[in-house]
């Protein structure tokens, strides 16, 4: 389970609390919906839920263990709405994926070629594998997204947080997003921390939405998925 528990979190030491004793607990195999206006702080409460930044108290763990301590790839990864901002633009998108990976750039590379055409093949994956050769500006925004949450997925997470990751996207590259999450959930057993300001969205994606501004109540509950035999 990942939990962040008490949290507290300002910019500086003499700007407001953004984050005051907030928590939240995260399961396996679940989606959890997290919505608040812009401004709100629930992006800054992702941020710190994925290890990006560091509560000036409480804690994160994952499954009991600090989130810190874990080695390697974190078990928890962000995926953000501004994917040009998360990755190198003289890289081609196969070595954007395959920085990813262990080993050798070159045996990495070879790994992703393999994965993205498996996964084409069986119709779930998010990358085309004729966008590898491409440089990120040579491909769409919502292309892109796919490229950044496909990157993320490749670790073998534990757990995602993923905020605001279709806001400004077409609904075709939305529905693509949200299908392959709702395939990892299944499947993997993938946590997923769905950050947004659009309700809508989240309940027809997630398990449960919790209101930022009341954070820990419940305000609306989606229907429950029907569990995977």
């Amino acid at each position: 389970m990942l939990v962040a528990d008490d949290l507290s979190y300002r910019y500086s030491r003499r700007s407001p609390w953004v984050l005051h004793g907030h928590s939240l607990q995260l399961r396996p195999g679940r989606v959890l919906g997290l919505q608040g206006p812009s401004g709100s702080g629930k992006s800054t409460l992702a941020a710190v839920a994925a290890g990006l930044r560091t509560p000036a108290s409480g804690t994160v763990t994952v499954d009991g263990r600090p989130l810190a301590s874990y080695a390697g790839p974190s078990p928890v990864q962000l995926v953000l709405q501004h994917p040009e901002r998360a990755m190198n633009p003289r890289w081609r998108i196969r070595d954007v994926l395959a920085e990813a990976l262990p080993g050798s750039r070159r045996e990495a590379a070879a790994q992703v070629s393999a994965r993205v055409e498996a996964e084409w093949d069986a119709h779930h994956g998010l990358v085309s594998p004729t966008w590898l050769d491409r440089y990120p500006h040579e491909v769409s925004g919502g292309e892109l997204q796919r490229v950044n949450l496909a990157r993320a997925l490749l670790t073998g997470p534990k757990y995602l947080v993923a905020d605001e990751i279709s806001a400004s996207l077409d609904a075709i590259t939305q529905t693509v997003l949200w299908h392959r999450l709702d395939h990892e959930v299944a499947e993997t057993g993938l946590g997923v921390l769905a950050v947004s300001h659009d309700r809508a969205l989240l309940e027809q994606v997630a398990d449960e939405v919790l209101d930022f501004a009341t954070l820990g109540d419940v305000i609306r509950s989606a229907p429950q998925k029907a569990p995977t035999v």
